[in-house]
């Protein structure tokens, strides 16, 4: 029996140990996560944490919520492991303050705490961070030709993004797949990223983190057996992971070859425009009718695609599309060379109107009875019917179910809608 030698095992685990750890970082959380939700579902059910419809949330019944300690506890062990093999010690402010935040964020979905006091612990993480030296926003890579912050500058900048993007993803968690979809978005880019730089430890934590939140997307989005939304303690650590992601490791160097070294500011707002714009919209619409910035309403892009007949996986996919154009767009002008000033104007400009006017003009056919309009709405109630049939036969795969069943279970639930409608315009 031919046996390997112990010693050409240990040369081979030193030669390939950082592609082991980024297989590890992608495998395990790929393979926890569905392992993990069933149990945290019954224990969901157990606790009556659930989601249940009202005049803002439309879904068809009460959905159980704790999705974040799904993502939570698949990532930290996960880091736990590869800290074994590899040394990880420098995340511990990070994964520290994510605990909290999920911790907050857990405590809010089950007894729906206020605004104020969350508010308030995120103001206080966000300080925290900056004061450990690692995460913080003090640079901006020559963007109206300033470069580092003063301290000052730096904490007042930092506190923006981070409370800006917490928020921003809280308020992407409204339809299926949208939070979790642009948080594998933003861990695919950000993996690249670190491991462009050499920043191991941060590529690490970017892999594990978009495979347990692509795990948990196809879970949310294509199965019922098992079906968990993201819930505060989910969504405000994906805010958490997009925040950390502008903040590059102290004393990081920057290789000016490379073409987000060049166009640092903007690539991050092109990658992070959904959460970025149309939070903004939404507020500034709410103070102009004289309502709270805080006040959850249905005035969210991915709520008008619903309102307007579009489905959850479709309005999704729209949406992260959307997002991909405007990097695409960063792309083509950072490799045209465009000044880092006209960049920045051109990115910002284009993300407003394609945000902004893709919700007006949503808007605009939502209330319309043109003819023209009448069409549209049609037109996507059909497209929006065989997405469903798709995800139907997906989730015939990943459920173990009957696709015949669930057609025919789906058949039924239109029929009663239509009649609904029918009797009440009757």
């Amino acid at each position: 029996m031919l046996l390997i030698p112990l010693s050409s095992i240990n040369i081979f685990l030193q030669d390939n140990m950082l592609t082991i750890m980024y297989t590890l970082a992608v495998v395990l959380p790929l393979v926890l996560v569905p392992i993990l939700l069933p149990h945290v579902a019954i224990a969901a059910n157990r606790k009556a944490m659930l989601d249940h419809p009202d005049e803002r949330k439309r879904q068809s019944h009460a959905v159980l919520l704790m999705g974040g300690l799904v993502i939570v506890s698949v990532v930290f062990f996960t880091l736990l492991i590869l800290n074994v093999f590899f040394g990880l010690t420098e995340l511990f402010p990070l994964v520290c303050s994510m605990a909290i935040l999920f911790s907050v964020g857990l405590v809010d979905d089950a007894t729906n705490m206020g605004y104020r006091f969350k508010l308030l612990l995120q103001f206080a993480l966000v300080v925290s961070l900056f004061f450990a030296g690692e995460y913080k926003v003090s640079d901006l890579g020559g963007t109206f030709n300033i470069y580092s912050l003063h301290s000052a500058s730096a904490l007042i900048l930092s506190l923006m993004f981070g409370m800006w993007f917490l928020n921003g993803a809280n308020f992407a968690d409204g339809i299926d797949g949208l939070c979790s979809g642009l948080g594998v978005l933003y861990g695919g880019f950000m993996t690249y990223w670190h491991v462009v730089h050499g920043f191991t430890s941060q590529a690490l934590f970017s892999l594990t983190f978009m495979s347990a939140l692509l795990a948990f997307c196809i879970l949310n989005v294509f199965s019922s057996k098992y079906k968990l939304f993201l819930g505060d303690s989910g969504s405000l650590v994906v805010g958490m992971f997009a925040y950390i992601s502008i903040c590059p490791p102290e004393n990081a160097y920057w290789s000016q070859a490379h073409m987000v070294d060049k166009y640092y500011i903007s690539f991050f707002m092109a990658l992070f425009s959904v959460i970025l714009f149309d939070p903004i919209r939404v507020v500034l619409w709410r103070m102009l009718n004289h309502k709270s910035p805080f006040k959850p309403d249905r005035t969210h892009l991915h709520h008008m695609f619903v309102d307007l007949g579009y489905s959850h996986l479709l309005a999704t996919t729209i949406i992260i599309f959307m997002n991909l154009s405007i990097i695409a767009l960063w792309a083509i002008t950072a490799i045209c060379g465009m000044p880092v000033n006209m960049q920045f104007v051109v990115l910002f400009v284009v993300a407003w109107v394609l945000i902004w006017g893709t919700y007006f003009a949503l808007e605009l056919v939502t209330r319309s009875n043109s003819p023209a309009a009448q069409k549209y709405k049609a037109h996507v109630i059909r497209v929006s019917r065989r997405s469903d049939l798709f995800r139907l036969r997906v989730m015939s795969i990943i459920d173990r179910r009957k696709y015949s069943a669930l057609k025919e279970r789906y058949e039924n639930e239109l029929l009663n809608k239509d009649n609904a409608v029918s009797s009440i315009n009757s």
